[in-house]
C-alpha cells in the first residue's frame, strides 16, 4: 500500500515516528474525521473553542460574554485617538494579546468565518484599549454562540477553481483600505486572505 510505504521511508528519514490508524485523527486542536463513503473530512474544533473561552472567563470573571451572531459589528475598524482611548492595563494587554493569538490559530484552521475579525484585532495588539477588549468579547461571543460550528471539505468536484476578490476602500480610521481574497475548489472553501491596503498615492 501506497500509506504503508510513506510511513516506511517517513521511518528511514526520520527514525520512530508516531503513528495513528484510523478515520478520526486529533491533531494540535483539530478532530479530523475522513467520512470516505461520502468523500468528505470534517474538521472540529469546539474543544478548542471551549479551552479558550473557559481560559477568559476564569481569568476575567467580572467579563459577561453574550451570545452574538456575528463575530463583528458595523464598528470592527473603528479606532479611538490616542488621546481619547482608554488603554488596558498591562496584564490585561497580555491576556488580550495571548486571545487574540489563539484565536488567529483558530480563523486559519478550523473556523474562518471569524478570519476578519481577528484578523483586525491582530493590529491592534501592541496597544490594546478597552474598544479592542470589547471587541475581543464579541468574538468570544460569537464563537460560543456557533461552537458546534464544524469545517467541511469535500472532494466530490476538484475541477473548477474560483476567486473571489473583494475591497472595500478607506474603512481604516488611517484611511487604508481592506481587501479579501477567497480560493474555492468546487464547492470548498481553500483558501483565504485579508489585507489592509495602503493609502492611494496620487
Amino acid at each position: 500500500m501506497l500509506l504503508d510505504f510513506t510511513i516506511k521511508k517517513l521511518k528511514e528519514a526520520y527514525g520512530e515516528i508516531t503513528e495513528h490508524h484510523g478515520n478520526e485523527h486529533d491533531y494540535l486542536g483539530m478532530i479530523l474525521t475522513y467520512e470516505p463513503e461520502k468523500r468528505k473530512i470534517i474538521l472540529k474544533m469546539k474543544n478548542y473553542v471551549k479551552a479558550i473561552i473557559d481560559e477568559f472567563e476564569q481569568e476575567n470573571p467580572e467579563e459577561n460574554i453574550k451570545l452574538v451572531k456575528t463575530a463583528a459589528s458595523k464598528n470592527l475598524f473603528r479606532v479611538r485617538k490616542e488621546t481619547e482611548a482608554s488603554f488596558l492595563s498591562n496584564s490585561k494587554s497580555s491576556s488580550f494579546h495571548l486571545m487574540t493569538a489563539k484565536l488567529l490559530f483558530l480563523a486559519k484552521r478550523g473556523r474562518p468565518d471569524t478570519l476578519l475579525a481577528v484578523s483586525f484585532l491582530t493590529t491592534m495588539v501592541k496597544k490594546p484599549d478597552m474598544d479592542d477588549w470589547k471587541k475581543l468579547i464579541r468574538i468570544l461571543g460569537y464563537l460560543k454562540e456557533t461552537m458546534d460550528f464544524d469545517l467541511t471539505i469535500s472532494c466530490e468536484e476538484l475541477k473548477s477553481l474560483t476567486w473571489y476578490i473583494d475591497g472595500s476602500y478607506a474603512v481604516h480610521d488611517d484611511m487604508k483600505g481592506q481587501s479579501v481574497s477567497l480560493l474555492m475548489i468546487g464547492n470548498n472553501a481553500m483558501l483565504s486572505r485579508l489585507n489592509k491596503q495602503d493609502k492611494t498615492r496620487s
